[in-house]
């Protein structure tokens, strides 16, 4: 018996509402806790580049399975997908087997180092390119039939800058007093990047000398270089100062010294820091 006669179409009908949490959904996968680490984009062609708006979670299958998808939104509904997929196939031969049934043409190819497949298939006006193959013992597939948006190449591009999802951290205190301080970090990685919102807050603040309303701030970013598995990311939004961290298998080390004047209110954190630990088993 086949399998679904057009899985891309599939797609589209179960494609979520728009404004999605890329960070939700790595946490939600996080939680999982799958062996071997799940493969999580980490960048994708325009109009999918915006990964923290465009990823989602998709169809997956097996104890070991799981499905994302890159969903991009027009007001007429969804112009550019691709979807990934671990656990549909037990081997490469059932999966290759599988797609030609279905119509589509295969040819060999080489993709992150290994042995791939391209596979393809114009199905009336509708056409599909697949891109098949094995990594960490498992069968994987990634698949658009938006190829006016997405292209081949693009996919490829995609494909390749896959990163073996890391864990989920989290922290957060406030100390109360005289100089009330709050620091939240919620943070995702994966073995190269790393995204996440910090927040923070204080009440040393001063206007014409006087003590005035406490002010806060916040950073967000999403898929972030980690190098030698620290990272930076600047203060925005009237604020000035550092924030930084170093990540390690069980926390990651935020640090953060800012100050900035809001409509005449003079703000200073001054130096703050949180260890996030790692909310998944080691």
């Amino acid at each position: 018996m086949r399998r679904v006669p057009f899985v891309v179409l599939a797609f589209f009908l179960l494609a979520p509402a728009a404004h999605a949490d890329g960070l939700l959904t790595l946490q939600d996968l996080a939680k999982r806790h799958l062996r071997p680490a799940p493969l999580v984009p980490t960048a994708a062609p325009r109009p999918l580049s915006d990964l923290r708006t465009t990823l989602v979670t998709g169809v997956g299958r097996g104890k070991r399975g799981y499905g994302l998808r890159l969903v991009h939104y027009t007001g007429g509904g969804p112009d550019a997908i691709i979807a990934l997929e671990r656990g549909a196939y037990g081997s490469m031969r059932a999966a290759l087997r599988d797609h030609r049934r279905n119509g589509y043409r295969s040819r060999r190819t080489r993709l992150r180092g290994r042995r791939a497949f391209l596979l393809t298939r114009k199905l009336g006006r509708v056409r599909s390119s697949v891109l098949l193959w094995r990594e960490d013992g498992s069968v994987y597939w990634m698949v658009s039939g938006t190829p006016k948006k997405v292209s081949v190449r693009g996919m490829r591009a995609t494909a390749a800058g896959l990163d073996h999802l890391g864990a989920n951290y989290g922290a957060s205190y406030f100390v109360p007093g005289s100089n009330n301080t709050s620091l939240g970090a919620t943070l995702v990685t994966t073995r190269r990047f790393i995204s996440g919102v910090i927040e923070w807050g204080t009440d040393n603040c001063t206007f014409n000398g006087f003590p005035a309303a406490a002010h806060g701030g916040s950073a967000s970013f999403f898929m972030l270089p980690l190098r030698g598995g620290a990272f930076s990311v600047p203060l925005t939004e009237g604020w000035n100062g550092s924030l930084s961290g170093t990540v390690s298998a069980a926390a990651v080390s935020v640090a953060l010294q800012g100050s900035g004047t809001f409509d005449g209110t003079a703000c200073d954190t001054g130096p703050m820091s949180v260890s996030a630990d790692r909310r998944d088993p080691l």
